[in-house]
């Protein structure tokens, strides 16, 4: 049942993630423009929060299919953040490296659009 929730919330979530990725490559050089770069951080900020929201429903899920609820419940015990170590963890010990460089690399993609969220808004203040 969990499963089949989140699999279908992937589904859904994935596209939102492209489309946002996509239109922030489309918006992104409005930045240079002071009057712009509100809407572009604000297109940025959406872009990272789905981004780690799809992060965090897929760790949920690889925790749960590679380790089982024990995992998953001791990722959520750690703030609810808990659950991305603990699916790194798991697709390490499982020797799924493609996954868990595809998880890396979308952490660092969303950390690295947060911040660069957080220097355009800091911007707009001067």
């Amino acid at each position: 049942m969990v499963i089949e929730l989140a699999g279908k919330l992937l589904q859904f979530l994935w596209p939102a993630v492209v489309l946002l990725f996509l239109g922030t490559v489309l918006v992104l050089p409005l930045a240079v423009f002071h009057c712009t770069r509100g809407l572009v951080a604000f297109v940025l900020w959406s872009f990272t929060r789905i981004l780690g929201l799809t992060l965090w429903v897929w760790s949920c899920l690889v925790a749960l299919v590679l380790w089982g609820w024990a995992a998953v419940i001791i990722g959520l015990l750690l703030l609810g953040i808990g659950v991305f170590p603990v699916a790194l963890l798991a697709v390490c010990f499982e020797g799924h490296w493609d996954v868990f460089f595809q998880m890396l690399a979308t952490f660092v993609v969303a950390i690295g659009a947060n911040a660069l969220t957080g220097a355009m808004f800091e911007s707009l203040r001067e």
